[in-house]
């Protein structure tokens, strides 16, 4: 695509199972994914993010914080893994679109 420029969106829902990671490209006139994948919470954070999940009253400010930073760095590794799988550099990203995740 002519003049395109590439976007990476990260998603997770409420199950808290996956990163649904994609790959887009947009032109003027058009918008094209080009590379999609899915990657698992590593166990020990999903563990965590399940027991948030379950007893958000009980987080406090300094367990949210470690949980939001191990988020970030999950989310990280995922665009990164994005990245690999297609072939493209970091520096080709315009921009990332992350939802964070809903507790």
């Amino acid at each position: 695509m002519a003049n395109a420029r590439l976007f990476i969106g990260l998603i997770s829902g409420t199950s808290a199972d996956a990163i649904d990671a994609a790959l887009v490209a947009v032109s003027d006139d058009q918008i094209e994914t080009s590379h999609t994948l899915e990657v698992a919470f590593p166990a020990a954070l999903k563990t965590e993010l399940d027991g948030a999940l379950n007893a958000p009253d009980a987080l406090t400010a300094q367990s949210l914080g470690r949980l939001d930073s191990a988020l970030g760095d999950a989310f990280g590794a995922a665009a990164l893994a994005l990245l690999d799988a297609s072939g493209q550099p970091p520096s080709a990203i315009t921009a990332i679109g992350c939802h964070g995740q809903t507790l």
